[in-house]
């Protein structure tokens, strides 16, 4: 079973920078306007050295001015998607994508003509992330290439993220930290995270083969229960040194 701690201070940190700068760090307020809806991401880690393998499916509103859908995203840790591609069911659609400025990532889809009306519309877009030098230990940080619209409501599974493992892979950190369901067979692990927000990246820590006892989420947690612990003792030591002593008549 995953081990997901409750605390990760350096994600937390990216993961704030990327929700101020993303398209969840408030609500639209119109819902007539064009808006996100839902987001789902499937990322697949192989075993080795390929390229990871990542879809994300965006449900959005168009209004009947929508010409394009802007699209921005964070280059975290250098890692930069190549290979973009957007499709409406098989149908590729054309995409418009900056040189990266910084870990700024900045592009767009232009409607087709027979595309620009208002109501529901589903797209994918595909990328593929280079993979991390193979060790012992892997972290993998998987840019969220979003929508630059706000939503307009977040029911609990307005972002979907469904990452797959190779079976030998031990997975002990992720972001999203709400871990819906984990399925394993002999070949492949795969894990259901839900979140009310779109955020910039999902976060994969973990070790290839098993785990160590001692990791460093374990450590921390450790490190917390001892504070913890030393503090109760002594508060107790404080408030028995405090309690009159009881004297015999």
């Amino acid at each position: 079973m995953v081990n997901l701690p409750k605390a990760l201070a350096l994600s937390a940190c990216l993961v704030l920078l990327g929700l101020a700068l993303g398209p969840s760090a408030a609500w639209a307020q119109d819902a007539a306007a064009p808006h996100l809806v839902s987001a789902h991401l499937t990322a697949d880690l192989p075993d080795g050295d390929a390229d990871i393998q990542v879809r994300v499916q965006y449900e959005v509103a168009l209004a009947e001015t929508t010409r394009t859908i802007p699209l921005r995203g964070l280059a975290f840790f250098g890692t930069t998607p190549r290979a973009l591609a957007a499709f409406a069911d098989t149908v590729a659609l054309p995409l418009h994508w900056e040189a990266p400025d910084g870990p700024l990532l900045a592009g767009e889809i232009p409607l087709l003509p027979r595309l620009r009306r208002a109501g529901a519309f589903v797209f994918t877009l595909e990328y593929m992330l280079p993979r991390p030098p193979e060790a012992r230990a892997f972290d993998v940080s998987i840019p969220v290439l979003f929508v630059d619209w706000l939503p307009v409501e977040a029911p609990q599974d307005f972002f979907v993220a469904e990452v797959t493992l190779p079976a030998t892979y031990s997975l002990v950190e992720a972001f999203p930290t709400v871990l819906n369901q984990e399925i394993a067979d002999d070949e492949r692990q795969r894990y259901l995270f839900s979140l009310q927000v779109l955020p910039s990246l999902v976060r994969l820590r973990g070790y290839v083969g098993q785990a160590p006892l001692l990791t460093t989420a374990r450590a921390i947690d450790l490190g917390v229960l001892a504070v913890l612990l030393l503090v109760a003792f002594v508060s107790w030591r404080h408030f028995r040194r405090l309690r009159p002593s009881s004297t015999n008549p």
